[in-house]
C-alpha cells in the first residue's frame, strides 16, 4: 500500500494551457495507488468529470474547500505593494521590479491548498507538486524515498543567494519535526505574519517556516544538487538538479515553448 499521496491547484482557465499535460503525464508515470488531489481555482460550481481522468485523481471545488483564503484577502485587501510607500524606499531596484514578490493574496492559492494537506495529513509522505510541470520519465517510491532520504521534508534549497524553490516538495508527516514546520507556515497565513517578512510570498513564507524548524532540529534534503551532488548555479534549479531526470517545470514564460531548454536530463 501506497504511503504518499500527491497534491496541486491550478486555475480552471488554465486546464489546456499546461495544467492537463501535467495530470495526464501523473496518471501515466506515477503508481496507479498513488492519489493525486486536484483544487480547481474557479467560481462556477461546474461539472469536474473532465479532470478525473483516471481512479487515482481527485477533485475539489477551490472555494469550497479552503475557504480560509477569502478570509486572508479580505483581511489584507489594502496590502499592496503601491499602498506602501514608506516601505518601498527600503528596497533595492531589483525588489522594486520584481513586483510578484508583493503579490501575496496571488501566491496564497498555493499556501492554503498546503496548509489543508498537510492538516489532512492523508498518508505518511506528502508530495506537493505545482501544476505547471510534466513528468516524462516513471516516478516510482524507490526513487521517491532516494530524494526524501529519510529527512523530515526534500526541497530545492537555494539559500543563502535566493528563496527556495517550491515547485516540488516532499513532507514526511508522521516525523518529530513535522507539526514544527506546519505551525510556523499556518502562522503566516493565518496570523498574518507572511506581511513581517522581507517578500510576502509562499516560497518566502516556506524558507522562513524552514529556518524557524531547523532551531528545533528539522532535517532537509536539498534537491537542487546536480548528478554529482554539487549544488547547480542555475536559478531554474528544478531543471537543472536532480529532479530534472524525471520531470519538467514550465516555469513562466517556457509556458510557451513547453518545455525548459535549461533542462539536463
Amino acid at each position: 500500500m501506497s504511503e504518499y499521496y500527491c497534491f496541486t491547484t491550478f486555475p480552471d482557465i488554465y486546464w489546456d494551457f499546461y495544467a492537463k499535460k501535467m495530470v495526464e503525464s501523473y496518471v501515466e508515470y506515477f503508481p496507479k495507488d498513488c492519489d493525486l488531489h486536484v483544487y480547481v481555482d474557479t467560481r462556477e460550481d461546474k461539472d469536474f468529470k473532465k479532470y478525473m481522468i483516471a481512479n487515482n485523481v481527485h477533485v475539489y471545488h477551490y472555494y469550497n474547500s479552503c475557504p480560509d483564503l477569502i478570509d486572508f484577502k479580505n483581511r489584507n485587501y489594502d496590502r499592496t505593494f503601491n499602498n506602501f510607500k514608506p516601505f518601498q524606499e527600503t528596497l533595492d531596484d531589483r525588489s522594486v521590479k520584481s513586483k510578484f514578490r508583493w503579490q501575496a493574496y496571488k501566491f496564497a492559492y498555493k499556501a492554503f491548498v498546503i496548509i489543508r494537506e498537510l492538516q489532512l495529513t492523508r498518508k505518511k509522505k506528502a508530495v506537493w507538486l505545482d501544476a505547471d510541470m510534466f513528468f516524462d520519465q516513471p516516478i516510482d517510491y524507490k526513487w521517491l524515498d532516494y530524494l526524501l532520504n529519510d529527512k523530515d521534508i526534500a526541497f530545492m534549497d537555494r539559500r543563502p543567494n535566493r528563496f527556495p524553490e517550491t515547485g516540488f516538495v516532499i513532507w514526511d508527516t508522521e516525523s518529530t519535526n513535522f507539526s514544527t514546520f506546519l505551525y510556523h507556515y499556518k502562522k503566516c497565513y493565518e496570523n498574518d505574519h507572511l506581511f513581517n517578512l522581507r517578500e510576502w510570498h509562499d516560497a518566502v513564507a516556506f524558507e522562513y517556516s524552514i529556518i524557524e524548524s531547523e532551531k528545533e532540529g528539522l532535517e532537509t534534503n536539498n534537491l537542487s544538487l546536480d548528478k554529482e551532488g554539487k549544488m547547480t548555479s542555475h536559478s531554474h534549479v528544478q531543471a537543472t538538479g536532480i529532479l530534472a531526470e524525471r520531470m519538467d517545470h514550465i516555469k513562466g514564460k517556457r509556458k510557451q515553448i513547453g518545455y525548459s531548454a535549461e533542462r539536463v536530463k
